[in-house]
């Protein structure tokens, strides 16, 4: 396996107003392959850029599918 970075790099970090009460949900993603852990975070804001909710998830070893997954592409 190539040692390929995973990175991406926003090119704005600045919030903008979204029409007709739509909700805006950003979310970010992390894995450790060294480690096997993982972890997801998202953040929920209205319209008018008020929080809403927020939540995250950890795991620590593979996802219980994951497995079979990569077998198949063997």
């Amino acid at each position: 396996m190539s040692n390929r970075s995973l990175t991406k790099h926003l090119s704005s970090l600045e919030w903008k107003p979204l029409e007709n009460e739509i909700v805006r949900i950003n979310f970010d993603a992390v894995f450790n392959h060294r480690h096997f852990r993982s972890a997801v975070g998202l953040v929920v804001r209205n319209d008018r850029g008020r929080f809403w909710s927020s939540s995250q998830w950890w795991r620590i070893g593979l996802p219980p599918l994951l497995p079979r997954k990569l077998a198949h592409t063997l």
